[in-house]
């Protein structure tokens, strides 16, 4: 199970003064939710199963820890047969193994906190450090 953390915030406050930008900020926390198998010794297939969205300032002002944390919600799932359908594979392919699903990444290294990654579509090259307590 991987829990992947992206913050984000309006771009536009980057061209503003520090103690301006602060003032403005406002941003917001995506969890999506993924189940990982191998394709190959190199090679990660994913599958999403949740998402969750959260703000957590506005205006330069962390909410508050009281504010109940917006619960992840659950993707549905495809059986095997609807997804060999739209990957085109036959009946002996697992369709969340085969080429024409692009639900991927490549490693192209890894440590205990670090991993850096490549990805198939949309590409890309990606850096990630490991940190327990976000994803709760």
């Amino acid at each position: 199970m991987i829990v992947n953390v992206i913050d984000t915030f309006p771009r536009v406050l980057a061209n503003l003064p520090p103690s301006v930008a602060a003032t403005f900020a406002t941003s917001s926390r995506i969890k999506v939710k993924t189940v990982a198998r191998p394709r190959s010794a190199s090679r990660v297939g994913l599958s999403f199963t949740g998402v969750g969205f959260e703000v957590t300032n506005v205006l330069g002002q962390k909410l508050p820890d009281w504010l109940p944390a917006p619960p992840m919600v659950d993707l549905p799932q495809l059986g095997l047969g609807v997804q060999r359908q739209i990957f085109q594979v036959t009946d002996d392919v697992d369709p969340r193994d085969a080429e024409s699903n692009p639900s991927y990444f490549d490693i192209r290294y890894l440590d205990d906190n670090f991993l850096v990654i490549s990805q198939g579509s949309p590409g890309g090259t990606f850096a990630a450090v490991k940190v327990d307590d976000l994803a709760e």
